[in-house]
Order: structure tokens, then C-alpha cells, then sequence
């Protein structure tokens, strides 16, 4: 599904950047933009809840830098241990189990000024879609 997810992510990059999607942005008040593909049912996780992700993580130019599809399987981690980007984990908090969406992440709670290596330059806003599988 690797190239499935990269696909819809870089449709998503071009409409988000033309203005172009075909529905509208919903905004968390931290600022994070996002669309919602699949609603799932439930309550949606707290900090110290132990939640299961496939995730594809993409810079604005649609680059790809990290993904659990890559490796067929998902991650696990504790909301609010600092294990991913601010950003990630706050969206994540706002979603109910079963839940698919694409979101885009302002830099500031990513990887802010100083960027991730060669990975991510700084003040780069990202993409991610992301599958919340369980908690």
C-alpha cells in the first residue's frame, strides 16, 4: 500500500496548494489543517494512552521521508512521551480509533528552526497521512 498512500498524499500536497481540495480544511487550534477520510467510532485517545499508527510522512514538495507502510507493519507509542512531533500527537488526540486523515503540520510543531538533518530543512511545514489503528 506503500505507493497507494504516497500517491493520495502528493494529490492531497497539489490541491492543499492550489486550492484545490475537494473538501474543506478542518483546524485544530494549534493550528494543524486537516481532512478526514474515514471517521472512526469511539473515544478519541488522552496523553499515556498507548496507540498503534501507520503513518506516511511527507515535506511540502512531496518528498517522503518516513513511513510504517515501508515495513508492512504499524508503530506503537505513548501519547505525550514526546515519541513524534508535537503536532502529530495533538491531531492524534482530536481523532477517534479507526480513523484516516491527511493533515499538514506548521513547522513550529515539528521540527521548528532547526529541522531533522538531512531529512527535513528547517521551518519546513509537513504532511502526514495517518491510519489510527487502536489504543
Amino acid at each position: 500500500r506503500e505507493k497507494q498512500v504516497l500517491d493520495q498524499a502528493r494529490k492531497f500536497i497539489s490541491d492543499y496548494t492550489s486550492g484545490s481540495l475537494s473538501q474543506p480544511l478542518k483546524s485544530t487550534e494549534e493550528g494543524i489543517q486537516y481532512i478526514i477520510h474515514e471517521k472512526g467510532k469511539g473515544n478519541l485517545p488522552k496523553k499515556g494512552t498507548p496507540v498503534f499508527v501507520n503513518y506516511m510522512s511527507l515535506l511540502m514538495d512531496g518528498t517522503a521521508f518516513d513511513n510504517t507502510f515501508q515495513y508492512g507493519e504499524s508503530i506503537a507509542f505513548t501519547l505525550g512521551e514526546g515519541k513524534m512531533i508535537r503536532g502529530f500527537e495533538e491531531i492524534l488526540q482530536q481523532l477517534p480509533k479507526g480513523t484516516t486523515c491527511t493533515f499538514v503540520v506548521p513547522s513550529v510543531l515539528a521540527y521548528g528552526t532547526t529541522g531533522k538533518g538531512d531529512l527535513v530543512p528547517p521551518n519546513s511545514d509537513l504532511v502526514f497521512y495517518v491510519e489510527l489503528l487502536n489504543f
